[in-house]
């Protein structure tokens, strides 16, 4: 819950019972939130920025992205709903690696404190480096609950709550703690959120999401649902877990508001995608309501 920090459903495997708090899931893609913010919160750029860019969408190397022959003008707003690494690669080159770290510990990473899951991001040694990082390639790490927390900070107006699960304690039938919301400090501007938020719709609409089965369900069944998010994904087997695939997102209306993360780590087939747990959970959750 963006507005206080409650956690309302924590789900993991039935054999792996602590994935959510496990902090060595590849980020992937989901970075481009911490890459998008930093462009438009230090007025580098907004989502209607163009850019030249080499090479396809999926491409994975920085130098395709500086070397192709091949060239398509991208702005940022389809770049984040599509997911297109050239893009925020490049848009990562021209920031430097010192404000994109900046906006990167802004957003949880590489801290320490309040024994929270938090995620890391290593410093890039060379412009390819932080091309990598910046497209969400790089050699960043983190948990189910800091993706979700993040997307909290952007639907809460640029300010992270501090996350809970304790509602209240009795003790001899007395009351001895009742939870007060409470807050980390601002992350982004309110304006900055706004826009982040605006683009993170695009990604449901006509992006990365948008064809997915569950999402096309949820859709028709809750059409007073708001949602949006950042889908991110790592293919190969090498990856620290295997293949992941991450949505990080927003479901909200009048009088919901919801801040989620969901991954799937499949082996050498995709049994789950994880693109779809986020409207399929959240299905189960809103049938008691």
């Amino acid at each position: 819950e963006p507005s206080t920090g409650k956690v309302l459903c924590a789900l993991s495997s039935i054999d792996y019972p602590d994935l959510t708090v496990k902090t060595t899931f590849p980020a992937a893609s989901t970075f481009k939130v911490v890459t998008a913010a930093a462009a438009i919160e230090y007025g580098l750029a907004n989502p209607d920025s163009k850019m030249v860019c080499g090479g396809y969408g999926d491409s994975c190397s920085p130098t395709v992205w500086l070397d192709s022959k091949y060239k398509v003008v991208r702005n940022m707003r389809t770049s984040f709903a599509t997911s297109a690494n050239p893009y925020f690669g490049n848009l990562g080159r021209i920031m430097g690696k010192q404000l994109l770290l900046q906006m990167a510990e802004k957003f949880g990473f590489n801290r320490k404190d309040y024994g929270f899951p938090w995620g890391r991001v290593e410093t890039p040694v060379d412009d390819y480096q932080l091309a990598l990082t910046a497209a969400g390639l790089g050699d960043s790490m983190t948990s189910p609950f800091h993706e979700a927390l993040i997307s909290a900070a952007v639907l809460n107006g640029g300010v992270m709550p501090k996350p809970t699960f304790v509602e209240r304690i009795e003790k001899g039938g007395k009351v001895v703690y009742v939870f007060k919301p409470s807050f980390f400090e601002r992350v982004v501007s309110e304006s900055t959120a706004d826009v982040i938020k605006d683009m993170m719709e695009g990604t449901v609409k006509f992006g990365t999401a948008s064809q997915k089965r569950y999402f096309r369900i949820f859709k028709r069944r809750f059409r007073n649902l708001e949602s949006g998010g950042k889908t991110g994904t790592l293919s190969e087997l090498t990856y620290p877990e295997g293949r992941c695939e991450w949505f990080v997102g927003f479901f909200r209306s009048d009088d919901l508001s919801l801040a989620v993360a969901s991954l799937a780590v499949n082996e050498r087939k995709y049994y789950v995608t994880g693109y779809d747990i986020s409207p399929l959970v959240l299905m189960e959750f809103l049938k008691g309501k």
